[in-house]
């Protein structure tokens, strides 16, 4: 927002309301979760057309305040400053709403999370209002992953302790088992993860060992095994993941339409070319699985 606020700032001068706003612009957001959930810092910097910069800076906050199934409402603040230190300040509300859990859900290879979003803003520009509102689409693999991981630690427990007891004399099918998990999964996608879990499972099996020990022993390492290897598969350098549609109402002008795009690049720390890679891969051999 920062960003767009030094470009509306640098059209100002142009004299009447049918000042032309048209631009380009370009910012690096950096979530730092690590330090408070919802946290993120921006940094963008810009042209307009008769080439006049713009830049921005901000650090926002966004927490969710209602859940409901595969969706929720989130409310948010930012402060920032633009290149000509004004102040930026405002507050943003808006709704999220997957439209693909089912099939992430549902399946045992890392999928990308699908989201719809709309939100609407009041910003701040020095002692200028700007109202706006949004809607966007993100494609993300991180949060598909968090969300499949979630869920293969809820249901991974029971299923290995499923496949550990005896129905009548024979074991329960491994691959139908994880069908019935992973109903969107390709019979390459099952076969690869029966294999993963055949050779713990017998071991278990031909020992006779405790089922409800060995499920939640064998559950818990099957999903931070899951987990590391799917943050493993993560590509390398930048991947688009979202875009945004928007309209921003600034006194003195007419409403001013932005069209935005999202290039992500994911932090991986299992490349081979990585220290915390050795670190990763010596503690899946100890895992086991």
């Amino acid at each position: 927002m920062a960003n767009l606020s030094g470009y509306l700032l640098s059209k100002m001068k142009e004299s009447g309301a049918n000042a032309k706003v048209n631009g380009l612009g370009i910012g690096v957001n950096v979530p730092l979760n690590q330090i408070l959930k919802g946290l993120s810092f921006s940094l963008g910097t810009g042209a307009t057309m008769e080439g006049k910069s713009f830049a921005g800076v901000s650090v926002a906050w966004n927490t969710e305040v209602v859940k409901w199934k595969d969706g929720g409402a989130s409310v948010g603040l930012n402060a920032g400053t633009t290149l000509g230190l004004i102040p930026i300040y405002g507050f943003r509300a808006g709704i999220e709403q997957d439209v693909n859990a089912k099939k992430v859900l549902g399946s045992v290879d890392p999928t990308s999370l699908k989201t719809f979003s709309a939100g609407v803003n009041l910003t701040m520009i020095g002692k200028i209002p700007s109202y706006g509102a949004s809607i966007g689409f993100e494609k993300n693999q991180i949060k598909g992953i968090e969300k499949q991981y979630a869920h293969i630690k809820k249901e991974i427990t029971p299923l290995i302790k499923k496949l550990l007891t005896k129905e009548g004399d024979k074991y329960p099918d491994i691959a139908q088992t994880l069908q019935s998990l992973f109903k969107k999964s390709s019979k390459e996608e099952i076969q690869k993860a029966t294999e993963n879990l055949t050779s713990i499972l017998k071991m278990v099996q031909d020992q006779g060992l405790d089922a409800e020990q060995a499920s939640q022993f064998i559950g818990e390492r099957y999903a931070e095994s899951w987990r590391d290897n799917a943050i493993q598969g993560l590509p390398k350098g930048w991947k688009f993941t979202g875009a945004s549609l928007g309209i921003q109402f600034l006194a003195g002008f007419f409403p001013i339409g932005t069209l935005g795009v999202t290039l992500t690049k994911y932090k991986n720390f299992s490349y081979e070319d990585s220290p915390e890679s050795w670190a990763r891969y010596q503690q899946r051999i100890e895992r086991g699985v």
